[in-house]
């Protein structure tokens, strides 16, 4: 944290006004959350989803896709839909 002009925040706020836009997207390591799998044909009451881990942060995309670890397959999926 700074003080500039009587205003204490940090460096990045001071220079652009506002907190960077992956700030909304931090999760926890190790994060338990359904990853939803879209098939083109899937019955209307059947599983669209699979539980997964949070395992890291997909490089190279956008800051709300992550890579989550399917323990059943050993798999691990780049997604952003999660829930």
């Amino acid at each position: 944290m700074v003080t500039v002009n009587s205003k204490r925040a940090t460096k990045y706020q001071h220079m652009f006004g506002g907190k960077p836009q992956w700030t909304k997207h931090l999760r926890l390591f190790g994060e338990a959350r359904t990853v939803k799998m879209s098939t083109r044909r899937s019955a209307k009451l059947a599983n669209r989803g699979l539980p997964c881990m949070m395992v890291g942060y997909a490089e190279n995309h956008d800051s709300d896709v992550y890579h989550m670890w399917n323990p059943v397959t050993e798999h691990v999926h780049v997604t952003r839909d999660i829930i």
